[in-house]
């Protein structure tokens, strides 16, 4: 009888222990499932990161094809320059045109004819406000200058005058130019002469006066500090010519229609 019980005691024990065991071995195998990631979290991280990646890897490259902004204002600014306030510009013009001219004579006639007149006048101006050019030039004037009806001589004079002009842009690079120009000449001419009855003499005079002209030029700019200037014009001259040996001064009057040409440089 004490051995069967001392049996059941030992078994109680083994399956006590067992148990025991059991339990650790479950408890420990637990713990380390609770501790390792899940494989779904384990994806929806990774997937994160490439997105993250990708996204700055498409915003670095963006921002590295993306053009240099153009500053446009600058850039007609730039081609505008020439015209600012404060500016100053030389320019060398030149005009050719047909001359319709009135002129007295010794015998108490008037001469009326058409012919050819030309200038070429170096100047300066000075943008006093944007656009609005105010300068001056000194140039040369040659015209024809009818004595009678098969008789003319040239005359050669220095035109000093004083303009106005306004700039108008029609686009970056071409410009509409009206202007005003107001001045005087003097110079030099022959004429003609009676020394009696049957001999006439060939006599130096002096010829002076006044002369405005309106004129429309277009402008083009060929770089920034660089123009070409083209247009129409209409001078007027109103003068005399002065015989010393006569003692006496004849009116001479001229209108010219004109073609005008010119080169513009800005400081």
């Amino acid at each position: 009888m004490s051995n069967y019980q001392n049996f059941l005691t030992r078994s109680s024990c083994m399956a006590g222990l067992m148990v025991a065991s059991t339990a650790a071995v479950m408890a420990i195998n637990v713990s380390d499932a609770s501790a390792q990631p899940s494989p779904f979290d384990a994806y929806e991280g990774k997937k994160q990161v490439e997105q993250t990646q990708s996204g700055t890897q498409s915003t670095t490259t963006q921002v590295q094809q993306a053009p240099a902004k153009c500053d446009c204002k600058k850039a007609e600014a730039n081609l505008y320059s020439h015209t600012g306030k404060g500016q100053v510009v030389l320019d060398l013009r030149s005009t050719l045109s047909t001359t319709f001219s009135s002129n007295e004579t010794a015998a108490d006639g008037t001469i009326k004819n058409s012919t050819f007149f030309g200038r070429i006048s170096p100047g300066v101006g000075y943008f006093i406000r944007p656009n609005l050019e105010v300068g001056g030039s000194v140039g040369l004037m040659w015209r024809r200058i009818a004595r009678d009806a098969s008789d003319s001589s040239t005359s050669r004079d220095l035109l000093m005058e004083a303009r106005g002009r306004y700039h108008y842009h029609l686009t970056q690079r071409f410009t509409l130019i009206p202007g005003v120009t107001l001045g005087g000449y003097i110079g030099n001419s022959t004429r003609s002469t009676p020394l009696n009855t049957t001999t006439n003499v060939e006599e130096r005079t002096r010829t002076y006066g006044g002369a405005a002209t309106l004129s429309l030029d277009w402008g083009y700019v060929l770089k920034d500090n660089l123009a070409l200037n083209a247009g129409i014009g209409v001078i007027g001259l109103l003068g005399a010519e002065k015989v010393d040996a006569l003692d006496d001064s004849f009116r001479v009057t001229t209108v010219n229609g004109s073609v005008n040409l010119g080169l513009v440089y800005a400081f």
